[in-house]
């Protein structure tokens, strides 16, 4: 059994690559915000926004935390448009990794966190990101 840390740390490249990709397909650009990761066990309200430009800075500030749920940001942009693609990642044994451009949302649960992702994983996103720029 996998933690969320290490399936992010696994992920995380991938996810940032099908994103790339995806955006390629409608001439976007991409510009990766940073991200919100969290420990449940420790309380507070904030609006979902980055905190962390990346992992490395997270574990400065946190170093023995336990990781519940981890927000990646992005701006999608074509010049004409602006938009906000978070995607979430959640769960333990079983992942779930959801996304949204702001009001918009979908998702799939990770049963096999060992294998890598393919595009069609998301292919919800691909569908969000056509509502928002066609």
């Amino acid at each position: 059994m996998i933690t969320l840390q290490e399936y992010f740390l696994n992920k995380d490249s991938q996810i940032k690559g099908i994103v790339l990709s995806f955006a390629g397909y409608k001439k976007l650009l991409v510009a990766f915000k940073g991200y919100y990761i969290e420990d449940n066990n420790i309380t507070g309200s904030f609006p979902p926004q980055p905190f962390y430009e990346s992992y490395k800075n997270y574990r400065e500030e946190n170093a023995y935390a336990e990781i519940d749920h981890i927000r990646y940001f992005f701006e999608l942009s074509n010049g004409n448009k602006s938009h906000t693609l978070t995607i979430h990642l959640n769960g333990k044994e079983m992942f779930d990794v959801s996304f949204s451009i702001e009001e918009l949302g979908q998702g799939f649960e990770d049963s096999t966190p060992e294998m890598p992702f393919k595009e069609s994983d998301f292919s919800q996103l691909m569908n969000l990101i056509k509502q928002k720029f066609d």
